[in-house]
């Protein structure tokens, strides 16, 4: 038998079990074939997120077996979880972002929707407590006002602040204000019409027969309330016709009556002319008269301190008495017709007493001397009927 062979300290070379001679850790091949497995499927980045519900590949597939493998995957999973936490702050963060912006914008709706609200208000105090057309106009103004804020796209107008319901609640709110406002127009129009229908009836009435002056009066009081009435256009411009017709009429009889006027004036004056021109003739001669009754009262007089006997100076005294009554009533007549001719001159706007008639204005020729002859001629025309604006006709 060969004794020739491996040595029995020499490891079998078909036996799979290591030498117990072998110092532990000098078989370095084995972590340098691990550590290129467990580099294949890297640990994701700080804030990635892995594909599907399976977890991400933070570690080896195989448990590290060295320290610096150990410290480098709870490196990793150290980040992973940092990044994790990152996400959820940013989106909390989001959320919070997104939480205040919308109740910004409902503060901002809620405050538009006020706004639009007190516009609402006043409209409708205006409809309730109107005094005339002009609240009506004011409260359709602000009706308007409002439907162009609802509508407008300008930034920071309501038409951009109000969310949903509030835009909704706000036009229905507009809708229901403008349907209340045409009510009340329309039984104010109705009112304000059946109060001036019945008087405008009664001024056209008392256009045809009644007295223009007072017609004319009463058509301006009412077109001063037409003013101040809420009427439609239809009825507004029915009851200023009317008006304008009863105008129109007391207009045409003040006319006639101002050229009936004119006429009996003219007619007037004509008189008062002729009146003048007579009383003046008579005037002249009135005061011919009065000189001849004062030459004859001297005359007379002479005649009574010259008489030779008592019986003709009682005669001539006679005759004086005679003489100075003719006289007084002489100048009596003459103080009248003076009177008459001054007053009737200044209401022609003419000459006094001292003007001429042209024409017939003779003078009495002096008297011959002996007995006055006793007074004959007519005394002044009675007066004339006053001149009819002074009569008030």
């Amino acid at each position: 038998m060969d004794e020739s062979g491996t040595l029995p300290s020499d490891p079998s070379p078909v036996s799979g079990t290591p030498n117990p001679e072998t110092v532990p850790g000098l078989d370095a091949s084995m972590p340098a074939e691990e550590t290129p497995r467990a580099s294949a499927s890297p640990a994701p980045a700080p804030g990635e997120e892995t594909v599907g519900n399976a977890p991400p590949s933070a570690v080896p597939a195989e448990p590290p077996t060295t320290p610096a493998e150990v410290s480098a995957a709870a490196a990793a999973i150290s980040e992973t979880a940092a990044a994790k936490a990152a996400a959820v702050q940013r989106a909390r963060a989001a959320t919070e972002r997104k939480r205040r912006a919308r109740d910004s914008h409902h503060r901002q709706s809620l405050q538009a929707r006020e706004t639009i609200e007190g516009k609402f208000l006043d409209a409708a105090g205006l409809a309730q407590g109107t005094q005339g057309a002009g609240d009506f106009r004011k409260a359709e103004a602000l009706l308007n006002e409002v439907r162009a804020l609802l509508g407008s796209d300008l930034p920071g107008s309501p038409g951009q602040l109000l969310i949903g319901p509030d835009r909704r609640a706000c036009w229905d709110r507009w809708r229901q204000v403008r349907d209340a406002l045409k009510r009340m127009r329309d039984r104010q129009q109705e009112q304000d019409y059946q109060a001036l229908a019945t008087p405008v009836a009664e001024v056209i009435e008392c256009a045809r027969s009644g007295d223009p002056s007072e017609v004319m009066q009463r058509v301006k009081e009412l077109q001063g309330r037409l003013g101040r009435a809420r009427l439609r256009r239809g009825q507004f411009e029915e009851l200023r016709q009317r008006l304008s017709e009863a105008w129109q009429a007391a207009q045409a009889r003040i006319t006639a009556q101002r050229q009936e006027r004119s006429r009996h004036h003219d007619e007037w004056r004509a008189r008062m002319e002729g009146h003048l021109a007579r009383w003046r003739v008579t005037l002249e001669q009135k005061r011919g008269q009065r000189e001849h009754l004062l030459r004859l009262t001297a005359r007379l007089e002479g005649m009574e301190k010259s008489a030779r006997s008592e019986d003709f100076a009682v005669q001539v005294r006679g005759w004086l008495q005679g003489t100075a009554e003719k006289l007084r009533r002489a100048e009596a007549s003459i103080a009248e017709l003076e009177a008459r001719i001054r007053t009737t001159a200044k209401r022609l706007g003419g000459r006094g007493v001292g003007a001429r008639a042209g024409g017939g204005g003779a003078t009495l020729p002096p008297g011959s001397p002996g007995e006055p002859r006793d007074e004959a001629s007519p005394g002044p025309p009675p007066d004339d009927p006053p001149h009819p604006s002074e009569a008030g006709s």
